[in-house]
C-alpha cells in the first residue's frame, strides 16, 4: 500500500497521542469509537486515523457546516494544495476522501437530489416527522444500490461517523443499509456523548 498523502502539520494533544500510539489495540475489532468533549480535537484525530489506515473513506456529518469544517481541516492541516482534489463532497463522484452529510446520504438513497437537500439552510432542515416519512415511504433500494455500487467502485472501505451522538433515528435505515451492503473494513465514530 502506498504511503498516505495525508500528513499532519501540527502537534498532538496528549490524549490524541495515547490513542494513536495504541491504535492497533483500539482497532482490534475494526471499530474505533472516540468520545471527547467539544473542541478536544476529535476531527483532527479522525483524519489522522484515516491517514494511518490509508484507505478510501466516506465521512458522514450531521450538518453542512460540520461537513465544510472537515473539508477545510483536511486541506489546511493535512494536505498540500496540489492534493486538494482527493477530497470530494459528492457521493456520486467520490474522492479518496468523501465528506457528506447524513441527510445527503438519505436523500441519495431516496432518489432525491442530495445536493439540493444538503444545501438547505440548517434552520430549514427537515423535521423528524418529514424524515421518518421519507425514510419509510421513499427509501428506494435501486437508488441505494446505485450509491453502494459507486462507493464500491471507488473502493471505499472505511466509514467515519462524526458527531454520532446527533444521529437521528430516520438516518439509521440508510446507515444500516450502507454498512450492511458496503461492508466496510473499518468504522470510526466520533462523539461528545457516550
Amino acid at each position: 500500500m502506498p504511503d498516505s498523502v495525508l500528513h499532519f502539520n501540527g502537534e498532538w494533544r496528549s490524549y490524541q497521542k495515547r490513542i494513536l500510539d495504541d491504535l492497533d489495540f483500539h482497532l482490534r475489532d475494526d471499530k474505533l469509537h472516540v468520545v471527547a468533549a467539544p473542541g478536544a480535537g476529535k476531527t483532527t484525530l479522525g483524519i489522522e486515523v484515516i491517514s494511518r489506515l490509508n484507505r478510501p473513506s466516506l465521512i458522514l456529518c450531521p450538518t453542512n457546516t460540520i461537513k465544510n469544517q472537515w473539508k477545510e481541516r483536511i486541506r489546511t492541516s493535512f494536505l498540500q494544495e496540489k492534493d486538494y482534489g482527493i477530497v470530494s463532497t459528492d457521493i456520486r463522484k467520490p474522492g479518496y476522501l468523501t465528506v457528506i452529510t447524513y441527510q445527503a446520504l438519505l436523500a441519495a438513497f431516496c432518489g432525491f437530489d442530495e445536493e439540493a437537500e444538503d444545501n438547505r439552510p440548517e434552520d430549514e432542515e427537515r423535521t423528524e416527522k418529514e424524515y421518518a416519512i421519507t425514510a419509510s415511504r421513499r427509501f428506494r433500494m435501486d437508488k441505494a444500490e446505485d450509491i453502494i455500487g459507486i462507493l464500491k467502485s471507488a473502493e471505499v472501505s472505511l466509514l467515519c461517523f462524526d458527531e454520532a451522538h446527533h444521529l437521528r433515528k430516520e438516518w439509521w435505515k440508510a446507515l444500516t443499509y450502507l454498512n450492511e451492503h458496503l461492508k466496510p473494513e473499518q468504522t470510526l465514530a466520533l462523539t461528545a456523548t457516550p
